[in-house]
């Protein structure tokens, strides 16, 4: 059967050994590996195990990232009134790894992500507006 839960969780298998970076989001992506209920830090080991980088995203309680064998928690940027999530984790995604490709240290590049993924919360929708 394709898709659904079991296809995520193939498909995690199949490519985490090919990434760098797993960029998986807490709670939503614990059922891919089958650790529902667990806290962020098991979780981020959990997925520690599928590669040698993470970068479990929390929403509002920031980033977790595992690399070089050890956790490092980057706090979020507050935000004031949140209008709508949409698209966040994937602006996030985007300035994390532009971060990378561009040399940033993985620390550095989460506190940049997530102040970007901060920037989008405060309008409707994934675009953002023109003003």
């Amino acid at each position: 059967r394709r898709g659904g839960l079991g296809g995520g969780a193939r498909g995690l298998c199949g490519v985490a050994p090919r990434v760098d970076w797993l960029l998986p989001s807490f709670p939503a992506d614990l059922p891919l590996i089958g650790a529902e209920g667990a806290d962020a830090g098991d979780a981020l080991r959990a997925f520690a195990d599928f590669g040698p980088h993470v970068a479990l995203k929390m929403g509002g309680d920031g980033v977790a990232l595992w690399h070089d064998g050890r956790m490092t928690q980057v706090p979020a940027v507050p935000v004031a009134h949140v209008v709508d999530t949409t698209g966040a984790g994937d602006a996030w995604n985007a300035a994390f790894l532009a971060g990378l490709l561009t040399g940033d240290p993985p620390v550095r590049a989460a506190a940049c992500a997530n102040a970007h993924a901060a920037g989008t919360l405060g309008y409707r929708g994934a675009i953002p507006p023109r003003n």
